[in-house]
This record gives C-alpha cells, sequence and structure tokens, in this order.
C-alpha cells in the first residue's frame, strides 16, 4: 500500500491538504508528478558572458542591497559582482514582493543562481527573480502547489522514492526496446534527482514509452463498433443553417459539415474529432451539428471546461438556432436551485433541444430525454472518462470532438485511437492577422504607453503572467502582484480601470471579472492562462505576454488568438528577449506548422498542457517523447495484441491498474 502523505518529512496537515486538493493522494500519486523542467547549474556562466535573453547559472558576492515599498509591494534591489571583489563585472538582481529575503541576505555573502538576464533601459544588466539555489545540480522544478514550497516539496519526494515498494509498473519486459530498457524505480530517481543530462534523458525516454503504451494499449481495448439506427437528417439540412446565418462559410467549413453529418446519417455512432486554428469557425460547425440532432427529432448536448464559455456558447446559440425553431438551454455549477430544477425537467422531458452547459451536464441529476448527440469544444481541457461521462447519460450517442490545439498525426492516433479527423484548414475572409513582436525589458515604459493610447481610442488589453500569485519560490511578478502594481499610484496604468482574475480566485469573482472585461467596463485585464479559452472580447487589440518562455507554442499561438477578433488592428507582445522558440512564433500564423515546431522543439507535453484536467498521462508524455518513440509505442501495442497469450493479459492487466477500464469508452 503507498503511504499516507503525513509519513513524509516535512508535511504537515496543512501541506496534506494542499497536495490532496492538487490531486496528489499518497505517497505514489507524489512520485509519479513528475518534474515540469530542470535547472541546469552543473555549469557556471561568467557574469561578463551572460547573454541576455538566456537562462543560465551563474555566481557572484553581494556588493549592495536596496529595498522599495513594504509589505507584499516591497522590491528588492541586489547587486552582486564576480568573487574576485574588485568592483569589475557587476549584475542587479531584481525580486518583486520578497520583503522576506531581507532578512536572509547581506553585503558579501556568494550566492549561486539562476535566472535570465535582461538589460535595462540605461544599458544595465539584470536579473527579474532569480533562483537562489543551494549546489550546483539539474534542480527538478515542479507545477507550483499553493501552500507547499519548492524544498520541502522536493524532499517529501525524495523520501517517498526510498520508502515506497511499489512503483514498479508490470509492462512486460519483452515489450520494452532494449536502447531504453531500465528498472522503474531507479528511471523515476533518475527523472527527479538526475546525475547526469545523459542518466535523465534515458529515464525520461522509458518513462514516456511506458505511459504511451499502456495508454495505446487501454485504447485498444475498447469495446468493438456497434450498430445504431441512423438519425433521419433531411436533406439540405447544412444549405438551410448556413442560408439562416449572417456570413458565408468557408470551403472547409461546407466539407467539414457533410463529413459530420455523413457519419451522424451511418449506422454507427460517429466518434470524430474536429481541429481548426484560432478563429477557423469550429463553434459554427458544432452549432450545425446541433441543429442537425435537433432536426432529427432528438437533443444534443455541448459540454465546454468554463462557465464564461458556456455563457457565450450559449448566448450564439440562441442566435443562430433558435431563429431556426431550436430550443437552447444552458447548465452550470453557478445556476440557482430554482433554475436548474427548471432546467432538469426541460432536458428530461425532451423541451430543451440544445444544451449547453460546462462539467455539470454529466451529473448525476441530468436526465436526457433522447440523447443523439454530444460535442465536447476544447477537447484537451476533458480527459477521456470526463468526456465519457456525457456520453453514457444515453445509449451510444454520436460524438463529435472540437480542438484548436491542432495535434500532428502520430499523436493523434496515439491518444485518440481510431477517432476520425477532420481539419478545418481554411480561415474566414476578413479577418486581420495579429502582428506579434518581441519587446525587451527596455521597452516596457513605451509599451505602456501604447496600452494607455489604445484604451484612449476603445480598445482593450490582456497582460498574461505564468503565476497567480506571489511566494518565495516565483521566479517571476505575479498576475496579482503586477496588477497592484500598475493601478497604485504613480504605477505605470493608474488611472486605467485594471482587473486581475487568476485561478486560485473563488469562481464567482473570476467569473465577475471575465464578464466585466466582456462587457467593456475594463480597461485591462492581468490573468493568468485562464483566459486561454472561454474570452471573447472582440474589444481587445493587445495582449502583452509576460515571460513567454514559460509556456509552450502551442499555448502562446492559443493567447495570442484572444485579439484579433473585433475586425481591428491587434498586437500580441511577447516579453523577452529573442530565441529560436519565439522566432517560430512571430514567422507563422498557421497553428498546425506551429504544433510540428512544438512537438519538436519541447515535445508533446507542451503541445498538449502538461497540467490540462483529466489526463494523468500527461506528465510522462510530456518528457522524452518524439514521433519515433511514439511510433514504437503504438507497434508494440500492435505487436502485444497480435500475440496473446499471458504477454498481452499482463499489458492489459497493467493498463487497467494505471488507466482503469476503458472498455466501452468513447474518445
Amino acid at each position: 500500500m503507498p503511504l499516507s502523505l503525513g509519513a513524509l518529512p516535512g508535511i504537515g496537515s496543512a501541506r496534506v491538504a494542499a497536495l490532496e486538493k492538487a490531486g496528489i493522494a499518497d505517497s505514489r500519486a507524489l512520485i509519479e508528478r513528475l518534474p515540469v523542467k530542470y535547472q541546469d547549474s552543473t555549469v557556471l556562466t561568467p557574469l561578463d558572458a551572460l547573454r541576455v535573453g538566456e537562462e543560465a547559472a551563474f555566481a557572484g558576492v553581494i556588493a549592495s542591497i536596496r529595498s522599495y515599498g513594504y509589505g507584499k509591494m516591497t522590491r528588492v534591489h541586489v547587486v552582486i559582482e564576480n568573487d574576485m571583489g574588485d568592483g569589475g563585472t557587476r549584475v542587479s538582481l531584481i525580486w518583486f514582493g520578497a520583503a522576506w529575503l531581507l532578512k536572509q541576505l547581506c553585503v558579501g555573502q556568494p550566492l549561486l543562481l539562476y535566472g535570465t538576464l535582461s538589460r535595462a533601459p540605461n544599458g544595465s544588466r539584470s536579473v527579474v527573480h532569480p533562483s537562489i539555489l543551494e549546489r550546483r545540480a539539474l534542480l527538478p522544478i515542479y507545477p507550483a502547489i499553493d501552500g507547499v514550497p519548492a524544498k520541502p516539496l522536493r524532499n517529501a519526494i525524495a523520501a517517498a522514492l526510498d520508502k515506497e515498494a511499489d512503483v514498479e509498473s508490470g509492462v512486460p519486459t519483452s515489450l520494452i526496446p532494449e536502447s531504453i530498457r531500465m528498472k522503474r524505480r531507479d528511471a523515476l530517481r533518475e527523472a527527479h534527482f538526475p546525475k547526469s543530462k545523459e542518466s535523465l534523458n534515458c529515464a525520461l525516454k522509458f518513462l514516456s514509452f511506458e505511459t504511451l503504451l499502456l495508454y495505446a494499449a487501454a485504447l485498444h481495448n475498447r469495446s468493438q463498433p456497434v450498430h445504431i439506427e441512423p438519425l433521419s437528417i433531411p436533406s439540405g439540412t447544412t444549405e438551410t443553417f448556413w442560408g439562416a446565418q449572417p456570413f458565408e462559410p468557408t470551403g472547409a467549413q461546407r466539407r467539414v459539415a457533410e463529413e459530420i453529418i455523413a457519419d451522424m446519417r451511418g449506422d454507427s455512432p460517429m466518434s470524430r474529432l474536429v481541429e481548426g486554428d484560432v478563429g477557423c469557425g469550429k463553434t459554427a460547425l458544432a452549432f450545425m451539428a446541433l441543429y442537425a440532432a435537433a432536426v432529427s427529432g432528438g437533443q444534443a448536448a455541448l459540454m465546454v471546461p468554463t462557465e464564461v464559455l458556456a455563457a457565450q456558447h450559449a448566448r450564439t446559440a440562441q442566435r443562430m438556432l433558435e431563429p431556426l425553431g431550436v430550443s437552447v438551454g444552458l447548465l452550470t455549477g453557478s445556476v440557482s436551485a430554482k433554475e436548474r430544477r427548471s432546467v432538469l425537467a426541460a432536458i428530461k422531458d425532451g423541451t430543451l433541444q440544445a444544451v449547453i452547459g460546462t462539467h455539470a451536464l454529466f451529473s448525476k441529476d441530468v436526465e436526457f430525454g433522447n440523447l443523439v448527440l454530444c460535442v465536447t469544444d476544447e477537447q484537451h481541457r476533458f480527459g477521456v472518462r470526463q468526456r465519457a461521462a456525457l456520453s453514457q447519460k444515453t445509449l451510444h450517442p454520436h460524438t463529435l470532438v472540437m480542438s484548436a490545439t491542432p495535434i500532428p498525426r502520430t499523436l493523434a492516433m496515439l491518444l485518440y485511437g481510431d477517432l476520425k479527423r477532420s481539419v478545418v484548414d481554411e480561415m474566414p475572409p476578413g479577418r486581420i492577422p495579429v502582428e506579434t513582436r518581441l519587446v525587451p525589458e527596455s521597452k516596457r515604459a513605451g509599451l505602456y504607453g501604447f496600452i494607455r493610447s489604445q484604451t484612449v481610442e476603445g480598445r482593450q488589453t490582456y497582460i498574461v503572467c505564468p503565476h497567480a500569485t506571489q511566494t518565495e519560490d516565483a521566479d517571476c511578478a505575479s498576475a496579482e502582484w503586477l496588477a497592484q502594481s500598475l493601478r497604485e499610484d504613480g504605477g505605470s496604468l493608474h488611472g486605467l480601470r485594471v482587473g486581475v482574475a487568476h485561478g486560485s480566485q473563488p469562481m464567482k469573482l473570476r467569473a465577475e471579472t471575465l464578464a466585466a472585461f466582456h462587457a467593456g467596463n475594463l480597461d485591462v485585464l492581468v490573468a493568468t492562462t485562464v483566459i486561454e479559452v472561454g474570452v471573447d472580447a472582440p474589444n481587445a487589440s493587445v495582449i502583452v505576454i509576460e515571460n513567454p518562455e514559460r509556456f509552450g507554442l502551442a499555448q502562446l499561438h492559443q493567447l495570442r488568438g484572444r485579439v484579433g477578433r473585433g475586425g481591428v488592428k491587434s498586437w500580441c507582445f511577447l516579453m523577452g528577449e529573442r530565441n529560436a522558440r519565439l522566432d517560430a512564433l512571430i514567422s507563422t500564423r498557421d497553428g498546425f506548422e506551429i504544433a510540428r515546431k512544438d512537438l519538436a522543439m519541447r515535445g508533446p507535453g507542451d503541445l498538449l498542457g502538461v497540467r490540462q484536467h483529466g489526463l494523468p498521462e500527461a506528465d510522462a508524455i510530456a518528457r522524452g517523447a518524439d514521433e519515433s518513440l511514439m511510433e514504437m509505442a503504438r507497434a508494440a501495442a500492435d505487436e502485444a495484441f497480435a500475440a496473446g497469450g499471458e504477454t498481452l493479459q499482463t499489458l492489459m492487466e497493467t493498463a487497467e491498474k494505471r488507466f482503469g477500464d476503458m472498455r466501452g469508452l468513447l474518445t
């Protein structure tokens, strides 16, 4: 049995609660939560050799310490010089909201650091929020968990690795290529505390292959296709739908619409993935499918990841579908008890033909009268079981999943099995491309001036930060800190209406803030990636992304798609220094090309979102997996199913232990 979290050193009741809130229930789950990256301080870069925009480990001696402000708004400014103490090369270190550092630092103290150099307007060199390291190593960096600082988290993981007995996966050794074969305990230890880059690479390849193989096997084990009664969808349904809309569909929309209708008229349940770039018109295709289900005499459900997006889709659906005679309803977790009872009754008796909502749609008390179609928007935000929970509201419904994150074919085949794919590879005419620019720290003041000028013209701005709140472990400014510093007296955007939104806020407050921005009652919204999907503000013409090196290319492309929706010139400003990844984003607006580059540069974890909800396999898939490894995993699963016998039985038992019984689930 796995150890309880409370049995691990440094993990008291408060930290146990914080870990459980993050989905970590015991020592085994803690071990399986792999780092998102590593800080390499095995090689130190001299102060005079630090390059602007590049992460590096470096060392120096504190020459001076100053602080500005007070409390949470304290800014600590430290100057370090080389250990010769000759006043030669100097670098400034800046921490925001870090008053606690003043008790730990003193002049003459040597520091081992890790961070990214930037250049100030006056030409001086500085590193904002560098990490202070204890020793030179490949240091694991984990997803931030509120209430559990990085150091005690690492100590707890080390103890769990020593004490946890059940870490072997049970994957038959014969299915693992000799070139990456190793003991799982050794692989996990190397993944958390690597001895070298070479040993880390071997461990990550092993863990990635293992997870990909088990997932492929679990999907392999789904039930065989079933036969159903075809839906009676009248001829000319798509023409009727498009003819009622205030826009002309693209050729790609027409093609994909016919593919969907052909599936829904078939004698087996549709299982189709629709991929398309930001703004290509996937939502209209989803509504077309809802319309087709309604005219066939059935009901359809559209599930989305956030309440804000659900409400927006419901309003749009009412405009597009109700004139065609289709009744539209909304069901989310925040509706009043009275309204919920009314909606549930209308769903059960079939009065509502199209129902749009969040995960509330698969609550136990939701009963459909005649559900024939389940649509999932932004599918990567849901796990297999969450999508299946909606599909299981009826027997063998048609299933349509939508994704604005293009997935390379090899990865799609492995993650989604035999799901049919449609690609919306054409953009509507008239959409003005978003201009993407890199902005170095030295130009920040000018950027804020530009934001003010856009506000005068009646436009709005997003500012995206990697973190929600400031903590001792944070190595960059948080959304809360930046919003406060911008709107306070003397702040760069003082006088503007600046709001803040992030996932750590109460859901109601976050929803109210997003709604205020959508309604034009805020000039600037400082946020985390909660705006990546579900926020459609046509009046927003600027998005600023802080620390863009912390996001995958596909995610940056998604964020860029939040602007340019209102038919006016729009800009995406990346606050950082030039590098190959950001150059790739600037050089193309093609989401599929960006996805391919993301896969090649950083692996599929960044493409899919390492910490996405409902995908426990993502941590391992994120590391060491390239297309050749994915092909190897799928081939190994095919080999096991072809051979049968004890090897297959062992593989399937292990896959079910890891992912549960996926038989009968539609992906």
